[in-house]
């Protein structure tokens, strides 16, 4: 169902980037724009430490949230009274190898790695409610990186311009009649102007740079979003190029990257709404 009356909070909307143009299929199904991994993309892993003094039974409950379809799992280990660090991360790591997104290592010691499909991106894993006696710390042990061609967010973004479809109007003057007449021409979509916190070690920030100063031939897609899981997100997607990036370093401010993206053909919108 369409987001019929849903509001979406701008400060929770996401800017895209790809070195790539879209293809025939992403056209007809812009969702799986922002899907793509590229190629040999390293997934994101995370090391999970158990520890216990005298575990006292309840639910442990992580949360797994999706970076790229925004899905939220609360994940639930059930924990037995006495339970060992074995015993209960071995009990976490089936409870979150459950879900399709995350596999678990071995346990040694109450510790294991958590890793998560490529396809996931950048997504979280985050302890959101444990039990009496007993530690949990997950910390992220290697980063998500992107393949070469894989669809990025872009981070650090300050501002998002207008996008907008206006076209051009072509005057037929004809003497003896009291108007002017006009014909519509064709439709232009203009600009998008992206201003960014910049980071220079950035691989997106980086890449950015770098197809500006190639001319490369891009895409580019802008999620709205009315939470900030992104339920019922809306976006649109485009082929453009970036014309230009530039690094304002104005004093006594933060450093800032503003970027020039120029729409080439039709903006695509879509839904991820059932």
């Amino acid at each position: 169902m369409a987001n019929l009356s849903s509001k979406f909070v701008t400060s929770f909307s996401e800017l895209y980037f790809r070195p790539t143009a879209l293809s025939a299929a992403e056209l007809t199904n812009p969702s799986s724009w922002f899907a793509v991994t590229g190629t040999n993309p390293t997934a994101k892993t995370f090391t999970v430490t158990v520890t216990v003094t005298t575990a006292v039974a309840g639910n442990l409950v992580i949360r797994y949230t999706n970076a790229v379809t925004g899905r939220i799992n609360s994940i639930v280990a059930v924990v037995a009274d006495a339970a060992t660090a074995a015993t209960v991360a071995a009990t976490v790591k089936a409870a979150i190898a459950a879900d399709a997104d995350i596999t678990g290592g071995t346990v040694t010691a109450g510790v294991f790695t958590a890793t998560l499909v490529a396809a996931a991106g950048n997504s979280s894993l985050i302890v959101e409610d444990t039990v009496g006696g007993v530690t949990v710390s997950i910390e992220q042990d290697q980063a998500f990186v992107g393949g070469v061609g894989a669809t990025l967010l872009i981070p650090n973004v300050a501002e998002i311009g207008s996008l907008s479809n206006e076209a051009s109007v072509i005057e037929t003057p004809t003497f003896g009649d009291a108007f002017k007449g006009k014909l519509r021409g064709q439709l232009d979509a203009g600009q998008l102007d992206a201003q960014l916190y910049w980071a220079p070690r950035n691989s997106t920030h980086l890449a950015m740079r770098e197809a500006a100063t190639n001319g490369t031939a891009c895409s580019f897609g802008i999620k709205w979003k009315n939470d900030a899981a992104g339920t019922n997100s809306e976006h649109v997607v485009f082929d453009g190029f970036l014309s230009s990036f530039g690094i304002d370093t104005a004093f006594d401010d933060v450093a800032k990257a503003s970027s020039t993206i120029v729409v080439n053909g039709a903006l695509t919108f879509d839904d991820d709404a059932a």
